[in-house]
């Protein structure tokens, strides 16, 4: 809840921004977009290596409500278990051998855009 009423209220800034001023509230964004660009590849990397640990759910859960109790907020724990849960790299040469190639590396890649929604 407390995450939405964040959105929430960026939301309503960035309006009453963009009615003030057209101009800056453009450039502002663009500076936001742009150092969204540069914190991606880290983002990724790091979801990466999550991908590499290979956690399993009864693992899984239990961290993700402890990162709850202390104040995560719940689309980034959303996007953390389901990292956790359904993209592994490890699992590819299983995953390689029982579904292909193909179906295995379009799998990871489908939720890994799952996990950014």
């Amino acid at each position: 809840m407390f995450t939405a009423i964040l959105y929430g209220v960026a939301g309503t800034g960035l309006i009453a921004s963009f009615s003030a001023d057209r101009q800056k509230t453009k450039k502002a964004l663009m500076k936001a977009w742009k150092s969204f660009e540069n914190i991606l590849p880290q983002f990724l990397s790091v979801l990466v290596i999550i991908g590499l640990t290979l956690i399993p759910g009864f693992v899984a859960f239990p961290l993700a409500a402890a990162l709850l109790k202390n104040g995560a907020g719940y689309a980034q724990i959303a996007a953390f278990v389901s990292s956790l849960v359904m993209v592994g790299v490890v699992t590819l040469p299983m995953e390689f051998k029982v579904f292909g190639k193909r179906a295995a590396i379009l799998r990871n890649v489908l939720a890994l855009g799952v996990i950014f929604q």
